[in-house]
């Protein structure tokens, strides 16, 4: 694709500056895939409970394998991820300079996207319900941060929300795997 990817375009001239891993990550042009290794934390609320059931948040482990789909659209891309079997999907498209948007099912999340030279941060600023604002008060706390560990790109997302703390919070490592473009496709659809 001739357009910048998503991640380069709201980085605008900060894109050089992050490391390959991340570069390589965020530089989906069609269809790519990356596996590696997890922790993931739920919280001990009821409500978290449920809200891990709706979106597909991987249960709590450890160490799980995971595996991340990405596919670039005309309108956005498309991740599935995949923890130990369990898949959740979301979309991100494109919003201006410094910030992408990303839906997951009904709720679409405006994300802040910022490089401070040893961190790529992802903050939910806005959100919204179908076409329904969510007030501040309601919005998922979430500053996803991606980084390099090891010569490798590594990611800590945490997810909270308000009056109910932590929902999720999956952390570790992804290297590019070698798949073919049908298999990724396929994942993509499967999952949609």
């Amino acid at each position: 694709m001739t357009t910048p990817s998503l991640f380069a375009e709201a980085l605008g001239t900060g894109w050089k500056d992050l490391p390959e891993p991340l570069r390589d990550m965020h530089n989906v042009e069609a269809a790519q895939a990356a596996a590696g290794e997890a922790r993931v934390t739920r919280g001990k609320h009821p409500a978290a409970r449920l809200v891990c059931v709706f979106f597909g948040f991987p249960k709590a482990t450890e160490s799980v394998a995971v595996r991340v789909s990405m596919n670039r659209t005309k309108t956005g891309e498309y991740w599935v991820r995949e923890f130990g079997g369990q898949c959740f999907t979301s979309r991100l498209s494109r919003s201006g300079p410094g910030h992408v948007f990303e839906k997951f099912g009904p709720f679409r999340f405006l994300l802040v996207v910022t490089w401070d030279g040893e961190a790529l941060t992802l903050q939910v600023c806005k959100g919204w319900l179908g076409p329904i604002k969510l007030p501040s008060w309601a919005l998922p706390r979430s500053a996803a941060r991606e980084y390099v560990a090891a010569d490798r790109f590594a990611f800590d997302v945490p997810i909270a929300l308000p009056g109910i703390g932590l929902i999720v919070r999956y952390q570790g490592w992804l290297a590019p795997e070698e798949q073919g473009v049908d298999r990724l496709e396929r994942d993509v659809a499967a999952a949609l």
